[in-house]
């Protein structure tokens, strides 16, 4: 089966394998770099009867003991007692730091199963395979795991890169319309910030049957910027264009809004923001405003840039001076800028009118 290979060369060097029906192949990948002792499947159950088993097959025809955990991929489900349960569960079955887990499923299920990793028994390997192109063009690689706490998205967290990452782009056809364009809003964000190629690829038409290009430039662009800033310190800031009005929409939707979704409407109104203060133009606006809706992402809120800005300086970009944003100047084209509370509200409000 053909498939394109990318290694990310952080702290703990991993490969991402992206191709299409290699999910049957799974058992090789993972026993060619862990030991064949237990394996333990974190899955969305959403996907369980579609993946699991095949998962779990081809594991077992290579000597892993698979254990199948299943749980709710929801935004609640990120929390301190969902991580108790599964580490318990993990010493109910003997779970040793020799074994793995493998996060089958979206960003809920890597971001809880890898803080679980990353904390029990001071850290065990674990694995990806996303399912969701959301997860597939960003969340995947780059070490972030997170849960949340006091309704402060990814309060919790820590840095644990997984050891392989496997991505079928098979899956994605079982999504639908709306939960395929939800890795869109990413891509669109990693064409503004790295890679106008992408943008391009989007305006062409991507689907489930041509996506697999999409998610390796998407991949591309998140490997450089990682590897030069592995613990988020510095230039890895740009990867949360938009992500800052975004986190706050979720958390005043209490989560009705959809990450995609959020980040679709952060990433227009951050640029009608950076197009009020002159540091973009508006043919650029429109074109990435034009792309958001080819996707029918929306690119608008309800929400006021008052209940907005008092979100948002909950957000983990916050520092004692202010918070950081990244404002777009054009394609491959931003700047990561410190504002206080008031300078975001005017930012803010300019582009709540337009």
């Amino acid at each position: 089966m053909i498939h394109d290979i990318l290694t990310i060369n952080t702290s703990k060097k991993y490969n991402v394998t992206i191709g299409n029906d290699i999910l049957k192949d799974t058992g090789t990948t993972l026993s060619d770099i862990s030991k064949t002792g237990k394996a333990i499947i974190v899955c969305d159950s959403s996907v369980t009867d579609l993946y699991a088993q095949k998962i779990k097959y081809s594991l077992e025809n290579k000597g892993f003991a698979v254990f199948i955990y299943a749980i709710k991929a929801e935004e609640k489900s990120k929390n301190f007692y969902e991580t108790e349960r599964l580490i318990r569960f993990l010493l109910s079955i003997g779970t040793t730091r020799e074994d793995i887990i493998i996060a089958l499923g979206g960003g809920i299920c890597s971001d809880l199963a890898g803080f679980a990793a990353s904390i029990y028994m001071r850290g065990i390997d674990y694995a990806i395979v996303p399912t969701t192109t959301l997860s597939a063009v960003d969340a995947c690689i780059g070490g972030k795991t997170a849960i949340n706490f006091d309704n402060i998205k990814n309060a919790v967290g820590s840095f644990h890169q997984p050891v392989s990452v496997i991505i079928d782009c098979e899956c994605f056809k079982s999504l639908s319309n709306k939960q395929f364009s939800q890795g869109i809003a990413e891509a669109v964000k990693c064409g503004i910030i790295a890679n106008e190629t992408i943008i391009e690829m989007l305006k062409q038409g991507i689907n489930a049957d041509n996506c697999a290009p999409l998610v390796k430039k998407c991949l591309e662009v998140k490997k450089y910027f990682i590897e030069k800033d592995e613990y988020d310190n510095g230039i890895r800031t740009k990867l949360n264009l938009g992500h800052t009005v975004a986190h706050a929409l979720e958390k005043l939707s209490k989560g009705k809004i959809p990450h995609g979704d959020a980040v679709s409407i952060g990433l227009n109104m951050t640029i009608n923001a950076a197009l009020s203060a002159g540091l973009c133009n508006k043919n650029f606006a429109e074109r990435i405003k034009k792309i958001l809706l080819q996707y029918s992402l929306p690119v608008k809120t309800d929400y006021s840039s008052e209940q907005i800005i008092n979100q948002v300086f909950y957000d983990k970009k916050r520092t004692d001076g202010g918070i950081l944003i990244t404002l777009p100047k054009g394609l491959a084209n931003t700047q990561t800028v410190k504002m206080t509370k008031e300078e975001l509200y005017k930012l803010l409000s300019s582009a709540c009118r337009d």
